[in-house]
């Protein structure tokens, strides 16, 4: 059986360009996974983030970002604290409102919606396993050099990873972990 050389072309020309791209400030390599890029959603940034402290810098942007697509998930079950919001540091805009997340199990998703009047997942109900927006739809957002901080209403104990894509909109622009 023939391969189709389109195919063998196309391969080599996405190869090349994934050699071209940065993950994270750093080249993509062999030794990095594909899935730190993903064409439509752009480059991946991940943080775990306690929720001890009010508030908690997630990510620091540095430039014009697009952000394209920002998911939490429950790693160590939510006690205590009883709603969590997403804002920029600088001025406190506000990025996802207010959401209930009491005793939320290990294995709840988050989503943000890019509607800072919802809360996380279009104000539905965060599941386990997987994640919904009924209400509104998912929007990207633009962030220019300020920073993406968690608030919670009290300290409590929990831990969320959360997920970031974004696309730079400018030459210098990158999203990284916030320390």
């Amino acid at each position: 059986m023939a391969r189709s050389t389109g195919t063998v072309k196309q391969f080599a020309r996405q190869k090349l360009l994934v050699n071209e791209l940065e993950v994270d400030g750093a080249p993509v390599g062999d030794s990095t996974m594909l899935y730190d890029f993903l064409p439509n959603y752009g480059r991946r940034v991940t943080k775990s983030a306690t929720i001890a402290s009010a508030p908690d810098a997630l990510f620091d942007v540095t430039g014009k970002c697009l952000i394209t697509l920002m998911v939490g998930e429950v790693t160590s079950v939510i006690a205590t604290s009883t709603s969590l919001s997403l804002n920029t540091s600088t001025n406190d805009q506000v990025i996802a409102a207010s959401t209930q997340i009491t005793t939320d199990a290990a294995g709840t998703l988050y989503w943000v919606s890019g509607d800072p009047d919802l809360a996380l997942n279009g104000a539905d109900t965060p599941g386990v396993d997987a994640a919904f927006m009924k209400v509104g739809t998912h929007a990207p957002f633009v962030v220019n050099d300020d920073q993406i901080e968690q608030n919670v209403n009290s300290a409590g104990t929990g831990l969320i990873e959360w997920t970031l894509y974004y696309l730079p909109l400018e030459d210098s622009a990158t999203v990284a972990a916030a320390a």
